[in-house]
């Protein structure tokens, strides 16, 4: 199997989508490739380019410490299995055939950033409700201005 995890500096890194590279490492042969991860204007446009590496290593699981729920499903919705990397394991100490499985998305933490940007870029449909722009109906029905 081939994994991907997150990494900075060639070791794991806390926190998935805020990583600098990835680490691809063959199970079989313990080769080890980092990849570093380009700068995207958008939060979606990172998750595609994770996409693409794990598709253009094969990647088959990837390891994580932290990740936002957005990037979990993400990764589920992928099919990409996913385990848990164990807090304070350097790359080297990590032993892959023993880490545990994440299966559900109670692993993940809600993101804090959600209430700001409320959908992510390809969801952009439909409607944009404005405040401060009424539906011409209702400003038809209004005569006059009291002062």
């Amino acid at each position: 199997m081939i994994f991907a995890i997150p990494s900075r500096n060639g070791e794991p890194h806390n926190h998935f989508s805020k990583a600098e590279q990835i680490m691809v490492i063959d199970e079989n042969t313990r080769q080890k490739t980092l990849v570093d991860i380009p700068e995207t204007q958008s939060h979606c446009g990172r998750k595609k380019v994770f996409t693409d590496i794990f598709r253009q290593y094969q990647v088959s699981a990837i390891v994580i410490r932290q990740i936002g729920d957005s990037m979990l499903k993400h990764l589920f919705d992928h099919q990409f299995k996913v385990f848990a990397c164990p807090r304070g394991k350097t790359a080297d100490e990590l032993n892959l055939s023993e880490l545990e499985e994440v299966t559900e998305m109670s692993y993940a933490r809600p993101s804090p950033n959600k209430t700001k940007h409320k959908r992510c870029c390809h969801q952009h449909q439909g409607r944009h409700d404005n405040k401060l722009s009424p539906v011409s109906g209702q400003l038809q029905s209004i005569s006059t201005i009291h002062r």
